[in-house]
């Protein structure tokens, strides 16, 4: 089981989201690019989170918190996938997290499928969210991945 022991944030942020993925909107960006439901315990403006237990049973999790007034790089993006035994560490200027049993994915813009319309809008090709979708796609069925191109 996914823990998440202790991820404490060290600027405000105003959303505040855990996602657990079952599949990609590659027509949408940020949290709507991911098919799935949210963890309710996790909410904006809250400064940290200790020994929460995830639901089992996900390929992908996504954890997102977006700066209060708006500064993208002060945005937090943790994609990961459970994984007995390993940990995700993080300490930076913006998160300090210790999650167990996960495996942290590093997010790169690699994935992009440049032949969607969506490519070649900045809201979505310099979305986080939609470059993870775009990583994962191909790991769900297709009713589960929807395109637009």
């Amino acid at each position: 089981m996914i823990t998440i022991k202790r991820l404490e944030l060290k600027k405000t942020y105003r959303i505040e989201w855990l996602r657990y993925i079952t599949g990609v909107d590659l027509t949408q960006h940020c949290m709507k690019s991911f098919l799935g439901t949210n963890d309710r315990r996790i909410q904006g403006y809250k400064r940290g989170y200790y020994d929460i237990n995830l639901k089992e049973g996900y390929q992908y999790y996504y954890f997102c918190a977006v700066h209060e007034d708006w500064i993208w790089e002060n945005n937090v993006h943790i994609a990961f996938r459970e994984k007995t035994g390993s940990r995700i560490i993080i300490d930076n200027e913006r998160v300090t997290c210790l999650i167990e049993n996960a495996e942290g994915i590093p997010i790169y813009n690699t994935s992009i499928d440049h032949n969607l319309p969506q490519a070649s809008n900045k809201l979505f090709y310099t979305c986080r969210n939609w470059m993870f979708a775009n990583m994962i796609k191909n790991t769900f069925t297709t009713q589960n991945t929807l395109f637009n191109g």
